[in-house]
């Protein structure tokens, strides 16, 4: 597959994204595992200092607590809105890193 034609699939699955509301099941399951990736990483002293410590740097160190609730209440509507205004073409920027072929620079004697 060429550069190109790996650039125009990404492009056509933004474009999916942008056109289409995620399934509920995807939604839930992506809820789900941000919720436990929360609880569990608060069993950890050093991760529960560090959540606070970026609450506290925002001004918001009550919110930790409703972060959860927060990604909880997110809709498929919502998400659809937030694709179809920051995954557009002009938004983006396309870098194509080629090989460059390096001839040898060892004489042969």
């Amino acid at each position: 597959m060429s550069l190109e034609q790996a650039e125009s699939a990404v492009r056509r699955e933004l474009e999916e994204l942008r056109q289409s509301l995620v399934g509920e099941q995807e939604l839930e399951k992506v809820k789900n595992k941000f919720e436990s990736t929360q609880i569990f990483g608060n069993i950890n002293y050093l991760n529960v200092a560090t959540n606070l410590a970026w609450f506290e740097l925002t001004g918001q160190a009550e919110d930790i607590d409703l972060e959860v609730e927060r990604y909880r209440a997110v809709t498929a509507e919502q998400l659809q809105a937030v694709a179809q205004q920051a995954l557009r073409e002009e938004n983006g920027v396309v870098l194509y890193y080629k090989k460059l072929k390096v001839e040898s620079c060892y004489a042969v004697s």
